[in-house]
C-alpha cells in the first residue's frame, strides 16, 4: 500500500520569510561549533499538524477537511517575535523563533485536528505556533547550553513583524541525504471575511 509522509501547514509571506532566514543566521553565527542542523529557510512554515506516514488512499478525505476548515477561517494576523527552544533551555531539543497570534489561530489548529480524529489522527491537546529554525540531535555540554540560552536572548529582543495567514497547505515531506524536500500537494484559501 502507497503512504506518504505528510503534514498541515501555514506558509510565511517572503518579506518574513527573509527576516526569519536573517534571524536565523545571525543565530548561527553566534552559535558557531554548536552542533545545531539548521533547517533551510526554504523549509520554514508553521505547522498545523503533523500527519506522518498516510496511506494515498486518506489523502482526498484530509483535502475535505482542509477546505471546509479554510472555508470556515478569515486570514489571520501573525506577529513574528522572539525566540525560544523546546522542550525547555536546559535540555534545548529544538530551536524556534515565535509566533504572536490572536485566539484565531489556535482555533483554527484545533478546528483542524478534531475534523482529522475520525480519519484515526490524534488530537493534540497543546498548540504552541513557532517556527523552526534547529534541531540538536544530543545533550549539549553547559558551556554550549549557556551559548544557546544567551544567543536566543539576544533575538527575543529583535522588533517583530507582521505577517497574515491566508491558506492551509498539505505538503508531502520526503526525507533525503541532503534534507527533506517538501512538495505541496493541495492548497486552501480562508474564505471567511469576517474577523
Amino acid at each position: 500500500m502507497t503512504s506518504y509522509r505528510l503534514f498541515i501547514a501555514c506558509d510565511f509571506s517572503a518579506d518574513t520569510l527573509a527576516l526569519a532566514a536573517k534571524r536565523a543566521k545571525d543565530l548561527q553565527a553566534l552559535l558557531a561549533g554548536v552542533p545545531i542542523r539548521w533547517v533551510s529557510p526554504e523549509l520554514f512554515h508553521l505547522t498545523l499538524k503533523f500527519l506522518g506516514e498516510v496511506p494515498a488512499a486518506k489523502q482526498k478525505a484530509i483535502e475535505v477537511i482542509i477546505a471546509s476548515t479554510a472555508a470556515a477561517a478569515a486570514k489571520i494576523p501573525v506577529e513574528l517575535a522572539g525566540a525560544g527552544c523546546f522542550p525547555s533551555s536546559r535540555e534545548p531539543r529544538v530551536l524556534w523563533l515565535g509566533l504572536r497570534a490572536d485566539e484565531q489561530l489556535a482555533r483554527l489548529a484545533q478546528n483542524l485536528h478534531r475534523a482529522l480524529q475520525p480519519l484515526g489522527f490524534e488530537d493534540e491537546k497543546r498548540f504552541t505556533p513557532h517556527l523552526t529554525i534547529g534541531r540538536l540531535d544530543r545533550v549539549l555540554t553547559a558551556d554550549q547550553n549557556a551559548r544557546v540560552r544567551a544567543a536566543l536572548d539576544q533575538i527575543k529582543d529583535c522588533p517583530p513583524k507582521s505577517d497574515l495567514f491566508k491558506e492551509i497547505v498539505l505538503y508531502r515531506s520526503v526525507l533525503t541525504p541532503r534534507g527533506p524536500v517538501y512538495t505541496p500537494l493541495y492548497r486552501a484559501s480562508f474564505q471567511n471575511v469576517l474577523n
